[in-house]
């Protein structure tokens, strides 16, 4: 296996390369390229009738754009990669109406952000799980309503996706700026080249600067540091609204004094997922050396509501019973253990997060909340690449990557081979080792 501290994922200087290529597989490649062909045809005869509206015609005039929407319309962890990107678009457009269109599962992790002023729900076929999407939450409803709110002067998609792209068109953007990478090179004012080798934070963030400074950003010219991404209002939130983020009565949740050790050991794609019984076996190595040191532990077992979230977290539990240093703890009083799967919303998920000295987890939205509220957290990786989608934050934090495999797989690029998704080589003892170090590397640091 391989290890990747805080200093190799954060920060990464950019290589100023980029790529004009389309992220598909060869047979999409092509029907893209007839359609930005066609596309780009009928934009320049369309060109000779219609005149760009003067507020984009040269120069930042920050100032004159008064509405702003930004499309992030896929997971968790892609959206809060994002919040540099927003912040800058927040301070570069202070007058702008911003208005963030994303999926309904991860909207709330943007309520009371300050860096949008409205939130859409947009839960597109395409980027949907299948069994998430409803007719009422359908396509053209969404680009009616949007569309009637008024003209809306820029459009931004931080992914790149022909199809986000062209409804952002519909729904009014007269300007719309993303990467070409799946297409719709011709609806873009301007198309921006897709970074290459740099991390995922990075891509949103190019395109807010682009959107403000114009493409001389590109080069490194006026390029302003990008923060850490910053979920400290989700916190803020629960405490706020005086309720429990808790779906599950407070009084359920009575832990003693002492260490948290969370672990989340769900993912959204089942490639990326190490499995319940391995997280409950580092869990038991990792109670076992605490309680020798004479540590109060507390266990928090997190997970969604699916049946393979729930699952997992069942493996966790049995893998913890089956402990007779845990079970030693459980009888004097020294450890518990709770297991929280189904139970929390996003705030509730969040504030068991921040509340941990530990958490433990898969490449997943929750590890990325974890990173952002600056929680010490080893994160186990399994065909995706670390070093493009590896958590970003302050506090100390591991990635665990295998080494055996068909290197990286590029989720672009359709499934992945077999010697991809067979790839996991971390051993639960090994990975103990490593997050044992970062909870003293965060004790250290009062984390």
């Amino acid at each position: 296996m391989r290890v990747i501290g805080s200093a190799d994922l954060w920060p990464q200087p950019f290589a100023g390369r980029f790529s004009q290529e389309y992220l598909a597989s060869p047979r999409k490649r092509v029907g893209l390229e007839i359609i930005d062909t066609l596309g780009s045809a009928m934009v320049s005869l369309s060109s000779v009738f219609c005149k760009t509206p003067k507020c984009f015609q040269g120069g930042r005039n920050s100032g004159r754009v008064q509405s702003i929407l930004i499309a992030r319309v896929d997971h968790l962890g892609d959206l809060i990669l994002s919040l540099p990107g927003m912040k800058l678009i927040r301070t570069e457009f202070p007058h702008a109406r911003i208005t963030l269109l994303c999926r309904s599962r991860v909207a709330p992790a943007m309520i009371g952000s300050g860096l949008v002023d409205d939130i859409v729900h947009l839960d597109t076929p395409w980027s949907t799980p299948a069994g998430q999407h409803s007719a009422e939450a359908s396509l053209f409803p969404v680009i009616q309503a949007v569309r009637g709110q008024g003209p809306h002067f820029l459009g931004i998609d931080f992914k790149g996706d022909i199809r986000t792209i062209a409804a952002l068109r519909l729904m009014g953007a007269a300007r719309v700026i993303s990467y070409p990478v799946r297409g719709g090179y011709f609806l873009l004012n301007p198309p921006v080249p897709n970074p290459m080798k740099c991390h995922e934070s990075m891509r949103p963030f190019l395109l807010a600067a682009v959107a403000s400074r114009g493409l001389s950003v590109l080069s490194g010219t006026g390029l302003p540091a990008m923060p850490f991404p910053d979920l400290s209002h989700l916190i803020g939130n629960s405490v706020l609204n005086g309720s429990s983020a808790f779906k599950s009565s407070s009084a359920e949740i009575d832990l003693r004094q002492g260490i948290v050790l969370s672990v989340h050991p769900g993912a959204a794609s089942p490639l990326k997922n190490w499995g319940g019984h391995r997280f409950g076996k580092t869990l038991a190595v990792l109670c076992k050396v605490l309680l020798s040191r004479g540590y109060r532990v507390n266990v928090r077992i997190l997970a969604g509501s699916g049946e393979e979230d729930l699952n997992n977290a069942s493996q966790v539990s049995r893998e913890l019973n089956c402990s007779a240093a845990v079970q030693s703890g459980l009888v004097d009083g020294t450890m518990s253990f709770l297991n929280l799967a189904g139970t929390l919303n996003l705030e509730g998920l969040a504030q068991a997060i921040r509340e941990s000295n530990l958490f433990l987890c898969n490449d997943s939205g929750p590890m990325h909340i974890a990173a952002a509220l600056g929680t010490p957290l080893t994160a186990i990786f399994g065909p995706t690449n670390p070093l493009r989608f590896g958590p970003v934050g302050p506090a100390p934090m591991a990635v665990i990557a295998p080494t055996r495999g068909g290197g990286f797989w590029e989720p672009e690029n359709g499934p992945p081979n077999a010697a991809q998704a067979d790839c996991w080589d971390q051993k639960p003892s090994e990975v103990a080792e490593i997050a044992l170090n970062i909870f003293e590397r965060g004790v250290a640091r009062g984390c």
